[in-house]
């Protein structure tokens, strides 16, 4: 399995911290990127299949403390968790993702985001650009991912953190 190493950016912009990424594949894949806050995961998929996708995962400051999870992919963006201010990166980092993997891009205190790249074959098509995991090509690593139906969203329980 192809193995991509790319960097994620930080930068503080007015609306807040931004990080930011390019990855790209050999093949052309289908991205989810998935992120986490205590037993919360929420979820943005691209619609198509591409060789690569930007990234851009901003943390908004919200009243008391707190800070909005906005996270983009490709054509997609979820902004269904709400994070404690000391959940924040402080820096940039050196990301690793690996197709059909669900690869961990960072952790920090209770929170985490990572991302998932699916080959053809891998998926399958429903109404509307929408797709999830083909029940052949479920893994035990994938199984979380089986209830990611609509192309962003959010349930309670995975294996991360």
């Amino acid at each position: 399995m192809q193995l991509v190493e790319f960097d994620l950016s930080i930068t503080d912009e007015p609306w807040g911290t931004v990080l930011q990424g390019e990855i790209n594949f050999d093949e052309a894949v289908r991205f989810l990127l998935f992120a986490w806050c205590g037993k919360d995961l929420s979820w943005a998929k691209s619609s198509g299949f591409a060789t690569g996708a930007t990234l851009d995962i901003c943390y908004g400051p919200r009243p008391r403390g707190r800070v909005q999870l906005m996270a983009r992919i490709s054509d997609t963006v979820s902004t269904d968790l709400t994070l404690k201010s000391n959940q924040i990166p402080t820096t940039g980092m050196r990301c690793l993702a690996q197709l059909s993997v669900p690869s961990v891009l960072y952790e920090t205190r209770n929170h985490g985001v990572g991302l998932l790249a699916l080959p053809h074959g891998t998926t399958k098509s429903r109404k509307k650009r929408l797709w999830h995991i083909k029940p052949a090509a479920l893994t035990a690593e994938l199984a979380v991912f089986e209830q990611a139906y609509g192309r962003r969203g959010q349930f309670v329980g995975h294996p991360f953190g």
